[in-house]
């Protein structure tokens, strides 16, 4: 991680590297083809996006946020574009929308799922809702921020006592993971 953290020294994550890292690790265990596309929801400033995005310049990361946070951290569309340029990273593709907006015009199946967006329960609740059926057999769904109360009252619901996932398990009470059916 002290390579990424020297090289991005624009790029500020709210992740924490030992998330980052556990994040990388359950990509690479999944074990995707190479035209996979990986969902993340919950852009700011690109924090685990960039890592993503190093660790698997394969996929396409495709990166949803409404950019319309009124917390200082939120990067503008631009910014993370112009970024995004500097760096050299061509395989992530930023979409200024609301998740479920995008999800619901967004037709293709998906080979990895990563929600770190609004924290709220029925945001991360309808995020699991839509992106979850989109989501192929086999291939994981996770988030972060568990240990938030609303986070964890969505996941529990929709994830951890629902037929459709498996094997769920937290890392570190902070990134919540399962595979689909």
């Amino acid at each position: 991680m002290l390579v990424l953290e020297v090289r991005f020294n624009m790029v500020v994550s709210y992740t924490g590297d030992r998330d980052i890292d556990f994040l990388i690790s359950l990509v690479k265990q999944a074990e995707l083809d190479l035209n996979a596309i990986l969902i993340e929801i919950g852009t700011a400033k690109l924090g685990t996006t960039i890592p993503l995005a190093y660790t698997v310049p394969y996929f396409e990361i495709i990166t949803i946020d409404t950019y319309d946070s009124p917390k200082v951290r939120s990067k503008d569309f631009d910014s993370n574009l112009q970024i995004l340029e500097e760096y050299g990273i061509s395989n992530v593709q930023l979409v200024q929308s609301t998740s479920e907006e995008f999800g619901i015009i967004f037709e293709e199946d998906i080979d990895f799922l990563w929600i770190d967006g609004f924290h709220a329960y029925e945001v991360v609740k309808k995020d699991i809702e839509i992106w979850g059926d989109k989501l192929k057999s086999g291939c994981f769904i996770c988030g972060h921020d568990y240990s938030t109360l609303q986070v964890q009252d969505a996941v529990t619901e929709s994830v951890e006592n629902s037929n459709k996932y498996i094997d769920f398990d937290v890392f570190s009470n902070s990134i919540w993971y399962a595979r689909k059916r």
